[in-house]
């Protein structure tokens, strides 16, 4: 993502973990996946 819009980035930024679901092709939600996210600046590194 090249623009992050300020909001986003510090709630990225304050949270501990992230969770992140996709969809399969029937649309239903997969189990949802823990990832660790570092905010540097406004550049985020998954």
């Amino acid at each position: 993502m090249a623009n992050w819009i300020q909001k986003d980035l510090e709630r990225i930024g304050a949270a501990v973990h992230l969770q992140l679901t996709s969809f399969k092709q029937d649309s239903t939600p997969r189990k949802p996946v823990t990832i660790w996210v570092v905010r540097v600046n406004d550049d985020v590194y998954v």
